[in-house]
């Protein structure tokens, strides 16, 4: 078996797991006699776990833009969280990509002078 093949029991944990059960939990609903193991089931199948994780994402992307574009064309008032849930989704599958904060920020000081009078020139005359 190659290491990306799964057993009928592992995918059963993983499946458990993206249903949202603890990891003990999970290990023993997919036929592992000691629900320990599943902490080291859980670390064995990391990249796994994370593979099924963003395919759960990706399958709930629609749903997600469908709520971005509901909230478009609505004039009933919008939950924030629901939205801001959306828009975090969307992003994490890499539909919407977020500029990185480079952490800098210019700040500066402006001064604002009066308007400039023309000089005036004094001549004296020794008369």
């Amino acid at each position: 078996m190659s290491s990306n093949e799964l057993t009928t029991r592992e995918d059963a944990f993983i499946h458990n797991l993206i249903r949202g059960m603890p990891v003990k939990d999970a290990a023993i609903e997919a036929g592992f006699s000691d629900g320990m193991y599943g902490y080291a089931l859980r670390k064995r199948l990391a990249k796994q776990i994370i593979d099924a994780a963003q395919d759960y994402l990706s399958m709930h992307s629609v749903k997600a833009a469908l709520k971005i574009v509901e909230s478009v064309d609505t004039t009933e008032p919008i939950n924030p969280l629901q939205l801001q849930a959306a828009n975090s989704l969307l992003d994490r599958v890499g539909i919407i990509k977020k500029e990185p904060n480079t952490g800098i920020a210019i700040k500066a000081n402006i001064f604002i002078l009066p308007e400039k009078k023309p000089s005036e020139i004094i001549i004296e005359n020794e008369s």
